[in-house]
């Protein structure tokens, strides 16, 4: 990973389900993905330990994700959520990121089916899609005095000193954000107190996010579950002008950029833009 040679794989798709579907979308796109390339099976196995080198996206239309939500409703005996399903029809797009060998094994099966139409079974729907278009972005990252981002997914973000994904934080502080992909980018893929440390030097030293930042909670099905979950837009101030210390903050949002932020980015969570 000296180099971080890594990319994102944009596949479009048409789409259409039989029936409303009542998961989280990451499952769909992680589950087109292993019926069209078994191969990757591995990939979605941890390295060395805890951190995985592929993430991939729910189904994105425009610049949204589009997956079942909860709604929150006050009542008058408190709050409940309702959850709104979704039926697929229409164009969608989806990501898969991960090193430069995998996306290119990804691409070329995924040409040999473009054009194709293909049902698969997902819980109590029957989708059919088909492939229409594949590219590859490759992309160098350059700093200005400020760093824009966005979720396009819900981002799980645990906290970093905590052995459990189940305790997470609910804020855009550089280091809960960032100390994942620091953390890949500096090839280091188990955690530990003395790396979370130096991400945490590095990160809270050299960026600051700006008060016109904003963070909401939505709440997502997961497998049963009803998974809070943030999504944001940020502005980060870089602090920092030496040399060295940027280039390595801009392999850190590569890294965040193609594999994502945060925790299950490898069932769709976690994926960021820079608008």
């Amino acid at each position: 990973m000296d180099n971080l040679n890594i990319k994102v794989l944009k596949v479009k798709i048409t789409a259409a389900s039989t029936d409303f579907i009542y998961n989280y979308s990451g499952k769909i796109v992680k589950t087109i993905l292993l019926t069209e390339v078994p191969e990757l099976q591995p990939a979605f196995r941890p390295v060395k330990g805890f951190f995985k080198l592929i993430r991939v996206s729910p189904l994105i239309r425009g610049e949204t994700a589009v997956t079942p939500v909860f709604e929150r409703k006050r009542t008058s005996i408190g709050v409940s959520y309702e959850l709104k399903p979704i039926q697929l029809s229409g164009s969608y797009m989806f990501e898969v990121g991960s090193t430069s060998d995998i996306i290119s094994k990804t691409l070329n099966s995924l040409r040999q089916v473009q054009g194709v139409k293909t049902r698969l079974k997902f819980e109590n729907a029957i989708i059919e899609y088909v492939i229409e278009d594949i590219e590859v972005e490759d992309f160098n990252i350059s700093l200005d005095n400020h760093v824009r981002i966005a979720t396009v997914s819900p981002a799980l973000l645990p906290t970093p000193y905590s052995a459990t994904q189940h305790v997470r934080r609910f804020t855009i502080s550089p280091v809960v954000v960032f100390w994942i992909p620091y953390l890949i980018s500096q090839g280091i893929y188990s955690v530990t107190n003395d790396a979370v440390n130096k991400a945490m030097r590095l990160l809270e030293t050299c960026l600051v996010e700006h008060y016109s930042s904003q963070i909401r909670v939505i709440h997502i099905p997961y497998d049963g579950r009803r998974e809070p979950t943030l999504h944001f837009k940020a502005k980060y101030i870089v602090l920092s002008s030496d040399h060295e210390e940027k280039k390595a903050l801009a392999r850190i949002l590569k890294a965040a950029r193609v594999l994502g932020i945060g925790a299950s980015r490898t069932n769709g969570f976690g994926t960021i833009q820079f608008p």
